[in-house]
């Protein structure tokens, strides 16, 4: 758990976060960092702290007073207490990565391994009971592979100190799309409200007009 003002009184040379991405590297790490953010918003660098929160795939509070002490740390108990596994990714396999369409549509961090030509999703740590929705979009003209059924995919997690790796099959089977209309519009709306917080340069015009055209 990480607290801080927001007001800093050192910054590494390559910026805070690029030196934290690169202690976890050298170090392996693989524990979650959540950041608290204490005071008013404007006296905060929360961009940065909910960069920190990302890398290390974990939480980021706001505490603008003594008021939501308690529910913020309440919840933020209760998430740490129900946490099946942390640091668990996904890698999708070579079948899946030749028939991907695009970039996945999701708030995940995708890492893209050149020598392996497979890409791997970063789901961070996962509670009890909580459903993980990965959406891929596929394009079965792009390979020669049956896309009925995806057998190489890999779950890597850590749970109580030891890590796991189990691989797993699904199937996938052609729909029409209004049978997941809810689901692809909650994922495209996400991915542009996804954007407009990393971008806040984006014309919000324009990924109007884009999410109209989705519709």
């Amino acid at each position: 758990m990480f607290f801080t003002d927001g007001q800093s009184n050192y910054e590494p040379r390559q910026g805070t976060v690029a030196a934290l991405k690169e202690l976890k590297e050298q170090y392996k790490l693989s524990c979650p960092i959540n950041t608290y953010g204490f005071g008013m918003y404007n006296q905060l660098n929360s961009r940065q702290l909910v960069a920190i929160a990302q890398e290390f795939e974990s939480m980021n509070g706001y505490i603008p007073d003594c008021t939501n002490i308690g529910t913020t740390f309440v919840n933020s108990i209760a998430n740490m207490l129900t946490t099946a596994a942390i640091d668990v990714k996904l890698d999708l396999g070579p079948k899946v990565n030749a028939l991907k369409k695009e970039h996945f549509i999701g708030e995940f961090h995708q890492l893209w391994d050149s020598g392996k030509e497979r890409a791997e999703i970063e789901i961070g740590s996962v509670r009890y009971g909580q459903p993980i929705e990965i959406l891929i979009q596929i394009d079965p003209t792009k390979a020669d592979i049956d896309p009925s059924t995806i057998d190489d995919m890999t779950l890597r997690y850590e749970s109580h100190g030891d890590k796991f790796a189990t691989m797993m099959s699904s199937k996938v089977t052609s729909v029409e799309p209004k049978e997941h209309l809810s689901t692809l519009f909650r994922f495209k709306a996400m991915d542009l409200m996804t954007r407009m917080e990393r971008n806040y340069r984006d014309s919000w015009d324009a990924l109007k007009a884009e999410l109209e055209a989705f519709i």
